[in-house]
């Protein structure tokens, strides 16, 4: 087995041992879910057309771009992390929230 299986093994247990955790199998679904937006969300902004080199012509990004976009937009932001990558916070809140929404949504399954 990988380091990184059995890192996300250990995870997973740590967390479905806690207290109001339903089960491993949530659990593990969550983790995954969240680790898999980590890895896509450069692929869906890029696919979005916020590219390395700017908004991408004829994008989805370039129509919904304004002359006036204001700084610190969701368009702004999307456009910095196209360009730069997403910052380590910024995967950590993606994978929470995607984590976080598929265990809730786990829970009425």
């Amino acid at each position: 087995m990988s380091s990184t299986m059995g890192s996300f093994l250990f995870i997973c247990l740590s967390l479905s041992m806690l207290p109001g955790v339903q089960g491993l199998g949530e659990v593990i679904a969550a983790v995954g879910v969240g680790a898999a937006a980590v890895v896509a969300a450069p692929a869906v902004l890029a696919g979005a057309g916020f590219t390395s080199a700017g908004v991408a012509a004829g994008s989805v990004a370039a129509m919904i771009q304004t002359p006036v976009t204001a700084a610190g937009s969701w368009f702004a932001l999307s456009q910095s992390a196209g360009v730069l990558g997403m910052a380590a916070t910024t995967k950590a809140a993606v994978g929470a929230v995607a984590g976080g929404i598929t265990y809730v949504a786990s829970l009425f399954v």
